[in-house]
């Protein structure tokens, strides 16, 4: 490949991981196209971008770059390329990604995660498939809700016992009193 296509790619490639906010490194040695292309589209649904570049491109671009901001080392990636290599880049945050990646990786043995950058820093494989295990944010959310609002729902349900209760009992006064009233209307009438 000449050197100035390898400029070119370098360019983009570096112009690319200044706009992500995480990357995800990933092997996909005998990963068929079909395949492939179903991973992509899959990523493309959650704005991210699936890289096939040479390695020796990859490493030198990972030295030189990091994301716009982030402040991340990406040069500690530059472990992570060796082989047939994919690089998942991304603006959003990681964690759905992550769980496309794995589901994906359930039923395509050939894929393997070999690790990330996010904005914590170097992550294993093992953590990217940790963060895919949680659950969603909106689950999250709504179980702090559910937990903010259970005291409340609580002390609704018992004010409300209590004013059930209070009316029952002064419905019974009034009952009392009204066959008082009655007793005596009576008493009063046969004398």
């Amino acid at each position: 490949m000449a050197s100035y296509d390898k400029e070119l790619m370098a360019k983009e490639l570096k112009d690319k991981f200044q706009d992500s906010s995480f990357l995800i490194v990933t092997s996909f040695n005998k990963l068929g196209a079909i395949d492939m292309h179903e991973l992509r589209r899959g990523l493309d649904l959650h704005s991210c971008e699936y890289l096939v570049v040479k390695n020796r491109v990859a490493r030198l671009v990972l030295k030189s770059c990091s994301p716009a901001g982030k402040g991340m080392d990406l040069s500690k990636c530059a472990g992570l390329i060796d082989g047939s290599v994919g690089l998942t880049i991304g603006k959003q945050s990681p964690e759905d990604v992550s769980k496309l990646l794995v589901k994906f990786m359930k039923s395509h043995e050939s894929l393997v995660i070999r690790g990330g950058l996010f904005e914590e820093g170097l992550v294993s494989a093992g953590y990217i498939k940790e963060l895919a295990s949680l659950p969603t944010r909106d689950v999250l959310l709504a179980n702090v809700v559910r937990a903010l609002n259970a005291p409340i729902t609580s002390l609704v349900n018992t004010l409300d016992q209590v004013i059930k209760k209070f009316v029952i009992v002064i419905d019974k006064v009034r009952e009392k009193i009204a066959t008082a009233d009655g007793a005596e209307k009576k008493e009063g009438g046969t004398k």
